[in-house]
């Protein structure tokens, strides 16, 4: 039985009961992806410093160093979501959760409301499935937010554009306002509406009406002037934060596509396709029935999916290139969204039912593959953990390295795990290193007891060298190793010092 309902830009489109019962389908599955032993791993750096934030009073964590690169709109639902000191890891993970789910179900109304219920299925299960939407899902960042609200606010900039309502223009105002509150990087998403938009009415010789459009994107940008002159104000330390970003070069701005676009088998034969097809239809090169109609009646929406790729991708590259390296694989991950679509639409309308056979095909595999990929690797809860049965707590002192930085939040930082999870059994001694990795104050490495060196940005064995003291093997789950991986940190055990 088929249910007429009003679709997103107005046609009449029908949902199916076996299309709502495998849309429930999906859904269950991106949230058992994404909510099942939510609070299993542990927190690591960036994590901390959610956290962290989320507990400074408002004013204060909004010049908090270390978050300058994000804009405030995630802390403020981590303030709401969880309560008390130290809020359980499931807790500060929620939002992100929910925003993943949300991605999935945004990803099928963007399918269904631009070429077919087939399409929405196929990428909402794409989106579901996918190792790194699930990845980012389970973390306390924004990225999941960002990847929905870049995504929502491109269906909504579509139906502005091409059908200029009041109610459209408020409702993209503030999707893409949100966005780029919850990171700064939704606007090269903007970027992309506005060049699609120039070139769909330059083609069109600028007919249809162009001042709601305007409005819009003027109103979404003074709602998001204040954290826009925040990066400006604080624009020097921003670039200390993300200083250890590489320079992008040609092959990592290729690795980034390969991982936000499902693996090189999807960019290979599902992407790259696409768009040669799609090209050489929608240049008029080919005319045959098939290819044809790929380019005829929608073609601004892949035109739209291709400007939104190209800069959620390359214009990452671009400003590595110009101003500051970015070239980071979650920073891209709004790109997933028109990576995956664009080819989906074109194998649609070569023949419908391609995309319900690629995508379980796609899913299967990365469920297979990500069981591996997402087990949770041991971080600071389980060096704590360690540290806290290992050894004699009279006789083990316990010594947190915190390494020598031009950035004085660094210190701050490291500093942080420990405060989420305390060592409650043992005492715990910081020591500062100088700029040439020697500690400030060396007064506990002459103690002659055995020592725990907890470190994350220096040499551990350099400095036992340094002060004259020698590192012992660790056994660890029926293992001896020198020392220990809690991601991202390192534990020694330094030896007890014989005097004679």
């Amino acid at each position: 039985m088929h249910t007429p309902v009003a679709g997103p830009f107005g046609q009449r489109s029908s949902l199916t009961a076996a299309a709502c019962g495998l849309l429930v389908v999906i859904l269950a599955l991106g949230g058992h992806q994404r909510f099942m032993g939510l609070g299993d791993r542990s927190l690591w750096l960036d994590e901390f410093c959610t956290w962290h934030v989320s507990r400074l009073p408002l004013a204060e964590s909004l010049r908090w160093g270390p978050e300058l690169t994000i804009p405030p709109l995630y802390q403020l639902t981590v303030r709401a979501a969880a309560d008390g000191p130290r809020p359980p890891e499931w807790r500060l993970r929620l939002p992100a959760a929910v925003c993943g789910l949300l991605v999935v179900l945004a990803g099928w109304w963007l399918g269904n409301a631009w070429c077919h219920g087939h399409v929405g299925c196929a990428l909402a299960a794409l989106l579901a499935c996918d190792v790194l939407q699930i990845e980012y899902s389970r973390e306390a960042r924004p990225y999941s937010m960002l990847v929905l609200g870049c995504t929502l606010s491109t269906g909504l900039w579509y139906r502005l554009a091409m059908r200029p309502r009041r109610g459209t223009a408020a409702a993209y105002i503030v999707v893409t306002a949100l966005a780029v509150h919850a990171h700064f990087l939704a606007a090269l998403t903007v970027l992309g509406h506005a060049m699609w938009w120039y070139i769909v009415r330059g083609r069109r010789r600028r007919s249809g009406p162009a001042a709601l459009p305007l409005a819009a994107v003027g109103a979404t940008v003074l709602l998001c002037t204040p954290v826009l002159l925040r990066s400006l104000w604080h624009r020097e330390a921003l670039a200390q934060d993300i200083a250890w970003i590489e320079p992008a070069h040609w092959r990592g701005v290729a690795d980034v596509l390969i991982d936000v676009s499902f693996g090189p088998i999807w960019v290979a034969t599902a992407l790259v396709p696409a768009v040669a097809i799609w090209a050489l239809a929608a240049g008029g090169w080919v005319k045959p029935r098939g290819i044809g109609a790929i380019a005829s009646g929608r073609e601004d929406v892949c035109g739209l999916l291709l400007c939104w790729l190209l800069f959620a991708w390359l214009g990452l590259a671009v400003v590595s290139w110009l101003v500051q390296p970015v070239m980071v694989t979650r920073y891209a991950l709004p790109a997933a969204v028109p990576a995956l679509l664009f080819p989906l639409i074109v194998a649609h309308r070569l023949r419908r039912w391609v995309p319900l056979v690629v995508a379980p095909l796609f899913c299967a595999g990365a469920l297979w593959w990500g069981s591996d990929v997402r087990a949770a690797a041991p971080g600071f809860r389980e060096l704590v953990q360690y540290v806290q049965r290992d050894g004699d707590p009279d006789s083990t002192n316990v010594v947190l390295v915190i390494g020598h930085s031009a950035n004085p939040h660094w210190g701050e930082m490291e500093r942080l795990a420990l405060r989420y999870y305390p060592i409650e059994n043992r005492p715990v001694v910081e020591v500062e290193l100088n700029e040439n990795e020697r500690p400030k104050d060396d007064s506990i490495f002459r103690d002659p007891r055995p020592l725990y060196l907890i470190v994350f940005r220096s040499d551990p064995f350099a400095l036992l060298r340094d002060v004259g003291r020698e590192a012992e093997s660790i056994m660890y789950e029926g293992e001896t190793c020198p020392q220990l991986f809690f991601e991202p940190y390192r534990l020694v055990r330094v030896a007890a010092l014989n005097r004679p």
